[in-house]
């Protein structure tokens, strides 16, 4: 089987390098297509992202290549600026994908700015991954 280096976004300070079989890769990505038709959502819908990016040139350049291509936006970035301006774009997204703390804190400061769940209609599906909403993480 063919296999191929990935890595994680490094959200915790340091990526974790890993070689993935193509086998597996292309099985998981038509199961998370499969799950997007659950909630009447194409792949390629307009979508926001929550997830890093290599800083090497070809890297960032192969990223915003692949977005384009997939209609997808992404943040990784958490001033208040580059947030609203992410969630005016998701006003018109299908789907939103990323880590579940991040959404919650974004879905927090969406909040404070004064967006609402009616800010977006389009939205059919909050695709969460990786990590929990723990008690700690919630502010009552």
């Amino acid at each position: 089987d063919k296999l191929f280096l990935a890595e994680t976004s490094g959200s915790t300070g340091q990526p974790f390098k890993f070689k993935k079989n193509i086998n597996w890769d292309t099985m998981n990505r038509a199961t998370i297509i499969r799950s997007y038709w659950w909630y009447a959502v194409e792949a390629w819908e307009k979508n926001g992202y929550f997830w890093g990016y290599s800083f090497s040139d070809s890297e960032i350049l192969k990223t915003k290549v692949l977005d384009i291509l997939q209609n997808r936006f992404r943040s990784f970035n958490f001033n208040k600026q580059d947030l609203k301006r992410f969630l005016d774009k998701l006003k018109s997204a299908s789907y939103l994908h990323g880590y579940s703390s991040v959404i919650y804190e974004v879905a927090q400061i969406a909040l404070e700015l004064g967006y609402t769940p009616k800010d977006f209609p389009q939205l059919k599906e909050l695709s969460c991954i990786n990590n929990q909403i723990t008690k700690k993480l919630i502010k009552n």
